[in-house]
């Protein structure tokens, strides 16, 4: 059995060890991405976890948290500043796409009783219109925009080809911003593919190829990449149907990078081995990313009848 169906049966075999918003995270990226019985099984007793029992104050809770300890936070914190209601309308988004198309509850118009839709327009054209803010709140800005079409519609959507053109405002001998350049054209492509249920744009693929082209060309010359953002590279390159000559390479430091805790990925660059990111909990993301990486994208509806 290969490295990653190991990987993925010790998650699921002690998968009531992780609390329940990293159970949710790893079933549905796996049920999505694999159409896997236990997975859909995992969101089906996840289904009251998920579900509010009043809506309005679900909203409010999730819209008055500010960031936490989220990455590069000190670079960061002058466009949450700049956008503050940024943060817990996009955290108020994922809810709203997790409910509709996990669960087949549609709560959208809910939230615009609560967050008024010229808002939500602003905030749209607001950051679309912002290249640096894009390039420094990186996926929090760029899930939101693509979460907004999603959700709501635009008559012009989002030009992908505005993300390609932000590399060069980026200072890349600085690993935090190099990072934050990887997540931008990474999410680009995730949050296009609706977090992994759907194929992006055929009109599309000749940009988001050309992103991932950029990304092998700085993967190949720096050894300061966390293995979270490899393993996201791999994943965007199977959404988008481009081989890779790094796959093998990566696999190969994953192989090397295994906890002696458990079967399960650590990343030396998070600090040693008992850092909250290299737990079995705090490994979750990188885990889950390598067992996308390690099979075909084949998108699948993950609605729970």
């Amino acid at each position: 059995m290969d490295l990653s169906r190991q990987i993925k049966q010790y998650y699921l075999g002690r998968i009531n060890e992780l609390p329940k918003h990293k159970r949710f995270h790893f079933a549905s990226r796996i049920a999505a991405w694999q159409d896997d019985p236990k997975a859909l099984e995992l969101l089906s007793e996840l289904k009251n976890y998920m579900l509010p029992t009043e809506t309005t104050q679900m909203f409010n809770r999730i819209l008055n948290k500010r960031p936490g300890k989220i990455y590069g936070k000190e670079l960061r914190q002058s466009y949450f500043y700049k956008y503050p209601n940024l943060f817990g309308i996009h955290n108020a988004f994922f809810r709203i796409r997790h409910l509709k198309d996990i669960y087949g509850v549609d709560v959208r118009q809910e939230f615009l009783s609560i967050v008024m839709p010229e808002e939500l327009e602003k905030l749209y054209k607001d950051l679309t219109n912002d290249s640096q803010a894009l390039r420094i709140l990186s996926r929090f800005a760029i899930d939101y925009i693509y979460l907004y079409e999603i959700l709501y519609g635009v008559n012009e959507p989002f030009d992908p080809q505005l993300i390609l053109g932000l590399k060069d405002g980026y200072d890349l001998k600085d690993n935090t911003q190099l990072h934050l350049f990887i997540y931008l054209y990474t999410h680009s492509i995730i949050a296009d593919s609706n977090f992994y249920v759907r194929q992006v744009p055929a009109h599309r693929l000749s940009v988001y190829r050309n992103m991932l082209n950029e990304l092998e060309s700085f993967m190949t010359r720096r050894d300061d990449i966390k293995l979270d953002n490899k393993f996201e590279f791999l994943v965007v390159s199977r959404i988008c149907a481009r081989e890779t000559t790094l796959g093998a390479e990566i696999n190969k430091q994953a192989n090397r990078s295994l906890s002696s805790d458990g079967l399960f990925i650590i990343d030396k660059l998070n600090g040693n081995e008992k850092t909250g990111l290299n737990s079995f909990a705090g490994s979750e993301h990188r885990n889950v990313l390598f067992i996308l990486s390690s099979s075909p994208f084949k998108p699948h509806s993950t609605l729970i009848s």
